[in-house]
């Protein structure tokens, strides 16, 4: 794993090599999600070139996004359940014990 200045020093060898501007746009289609091939074929470079580059600028995130209408639907589910709770607890009758 690299550390701040192996990234720094690699990021710096790179510009000095390709140019800022090569530099931000590598970041941007490994952002866009674009394949190594591809960026390696236009940078005339292997693909394992970009996974390394890949691998020092930055992080890959991935996640899970809900979409709204399921988001919803949940908590409506959720909502009825918590009603359906309250209702059994009103509906329930009570009992009293009394101990001598």
């Amino acid at each position: 794993m690299s550390t701040t200045p192996d990234r720094e020093r690699i990021a710096s060898n790179f510009v000095r090599r390709y140019g800022e501007h090569r530099l931000r746009e590598l970041i941007e289609r490994l952002s866009a999600g674009e394949s190594g091939q591809q960026i390696a074929e236009s940078f005339g470079v292997s693909r394992e070139a970009v996974r390394k580059w890949k691998n020092t600028f930055g992080n890959v995130m991935t996640y899970y996004s809900v979409h709204p209408e399921v988001q919803r639907f949940m908590e409506k589910q959720s909502d009825d359940a918590a009603s359906e709770e309250q209702r059994r607890v009103v509906a329930t009758p009570m009992i009293e014990i009394v101990l001598d």
